[in-house]
């Protein structure tokens, strides 16, 4: 039986509730408005400077050719000149994230195996290695237990889980992780078609910081 609607009877302009964020003047808390007000500007600026990085139309230009470098040419961070005196640091990051089970078989797809789906002869466990992790209801524990015999649980886990049988208080899960070199060195082992497919999956984050070199007038 479908469920009949209710009549909406709320007002069309929703009323915004009253926030209960105490507001303190500065001049009693013995701070300087003035100077203040220079920091609130500074705030603002630099909020609509970021925000504008980030929506820079040649920013993604910029991000695709430095990808292009660093696969190709093997560089890890640059310089692009930009002429008197200025230039843009390309810094990879080489923090390495766990990948999610989808990006995960992905690229353990595209690693061993080309686009007709024939063996590359490459392994991902060369490149990437899987981490492990074990979860417990530890208040669950606790309660079926009581205090004392948690404390044994505590000094002898796995002997304590197979005796109670409270395999349904703990889960394991597992992330397929790059290794500590793959972003330095192992990465560049793997031809350039799989490291561009690897980055279309996965993309390794680049910085890009803005310097001058200070010139120096000789008299």
């Amino acid at each position: 039986m479908p469920i009949k609607r209710k009549t909406n009877n709320a007002p069309t302009s929703a009323k915004k509730s009253k926030s209960t964020t105490p507001h303190y003047a500065a001049k009693d808390l013995g701070l300087d408005a003035k100077k203040l007000t220079k920091l609130h500007k500074s705030i603002g600026e630099l909020k609509a400077a970021t925000d504008a990085m980030k929506d820079h139309p040649i920013k993604g230009d910029v991000l695709s050719k430095a990808r292009e470098l660093i696969l190709s040419r093997r560089a890890t961070s640059f310089y692009i000149d930009l002429g008197d005196g200025k230039s843009l640091l390309m810094k990879p990051n080489t923090r390495r994230y766990p990948l999610n089970d989808t990006a995960a078989e992905a690229i353990e797809r595209v690693i061993e195996f080309d686009d007709e789906e024939k063996p590359t002869g490459y392994d991902v466990s060369d490149y990437y290695q899987e981490s492990q992790e074990i979860k417990l209801d530890a208040d669950s524990i606790h309660d079926r237990l009581g205090e004392d015999e948690y404390a044994t649980f505590q000094a002898d886990l796995a002997e304590f889980l197979a005796k109670r049988k409270l395999g349904d208080c703990w889960e394991m899960s597992s992330t397929l992780t790059a290794k500590p070199d793959f972003y330095q060195t192992s990465r560049f082992g793997l031809p350039l078609e799989i490291n561009q497919k690897i980055e279309e999956i996965q993309p390794q984050v680049i910085s890009i910081t803005a310097k001058q070199e200070i010139q120096n007038d000789d008299d």
